[in-house]
């Protein structure tokens, strides 16, 4: 499915979190992103729709309007990490991932 080109003002008519490039590498996969948006220097960020009415925002220059402390997103990362590297089938982890990911939500967001 091809990405929509939106503008930062649509992102933050979204509950939209902001994170830094690759900082939630794992934390987001079996995802893919719904919208990217970019300015007069190229690729600013990857938007993913997380559900209730909620973003992710990651990229050089990511528009989010919640910005996540760094010590919770490593915690979360690096547990996703772990669930993905772990022996268990692909749809287990995705499922795992999907699951500490709605946590890492309900604390952020």
């Amino acid at each position: 499915m091809a990405k929509e080109k939106w503008t930062c003002k649509k992102v933050r008519q979204y509950n939209a979190i902001s994170i830094s490039y690759c900082g939630a590498w794992y934390l987001l996969r079996g995802l893919e992103p719904i919208a990217y948006t970019a300015g007069v220097y190229g690729w600013n960020e990857d938007i993913y729709y997380v559900g209730n009415n909620t973003l992710i925002a990651t990229g050089y220059r990511p528009h989010g309007t919640k910005h996540v402390p760094y010590d919770i997103l490593e915690s979360y990362e690096e547990q996703a990490r772990t669930i993905y590297n772990s022996k268990l089938s692909y749809e287990v982890k995705i499922v795992n991932i999907g699951a500490l990911r709605a946590e890492f939500l309900e604390k952020v967001a």
